[in-house]
């Protein structure tokens, strides 16, 4: 037999060719999941049974199988087997699953906790460790800001700039006209002369 199954559990020891996963089972499996099981199961072995029904159908542990059966290899799966009908294992397989769904992480006492490895251990890979120290952060006010596209702010801007140059310009060139004109009309009424130059 390969396996490594807790000596705890060798009495309930099953062959994976007695199992099946369940037909039923709406928990999806990604192989990044079944990896990190795998992981674990490979570090730690296997500490607690998967449940599976008389026929051999499992009913919860069915990603837990998998990683065992078909990543690691193991001859053997730790198994307790219930009797339940149809309906009831349906219920147990949801109810299970969504225990694990409900459960939510102390984020601080898992950051405490790792702190006190020397090295890292299954599943606590670097997306982990990062979405710690991303809710540490959340919870704690600091989490970085994202990055803003300025391009168009600083284009908005620019343009505002310019036109205040511009008009910055018409204005002290409107105030010099204005000036030149009042020293026109003053020479020209001296002269006698009836003109006027308007501005529109």
């Amino acid at each position: 037999m390969f396996h490594k199954i807790s000596s705890d559990l060798t009495h309930l020891a099953k062959p994976v060719e007695f199992l099946y996963e369940s037909p039923n089972n709406a928990n999806v499996h990604p192989r990044a999941t079944l990896q990190q099981l795998a992981d674990s199961f490979k570090e730690f072995g296997q500490l607690k049974p998967i449940v599976a029904r008389e026929d051999g159908e499992v009913i919860a542990g069915n990603g837990s199988f998998i990683a065992m059966r078909d990543i690691l290899g193991w001859s053997h799966v730790a198994a307790n087997i219930v009797e339940l009908d149809d309906e009831s294992a349906l219920a147990y397989a949801i109810a299970d699953n969504r225990t694990a769904d409900l459960s939510q992480w102390d984020y601080r006492k898992v950051k405490d906790t790792l702190d006190l490895f020397k090295a890292p251990h299954a599943g606590m890979d670097e997306a982990f460790m990062s979405e710690i120290t991303k809710h540490l952060n959340k919870k704690n006010g600091s989490e970085t800001a994202p990055e803003v596209d300025l391009s168009e702010f600083e284009f908005k801007q620019e343009k505002e700039e310019v036109i205040n140059t511009k008009l910055r310009y018409s204005i002290e060139c409107r105030e010099n006209f204005l000036a030149v004109k009042t020293q026109i009309d003053a020479t020209l009424t001296e002269l006698g002369i009836p003109f006027e130059v308007k501005i529109e």
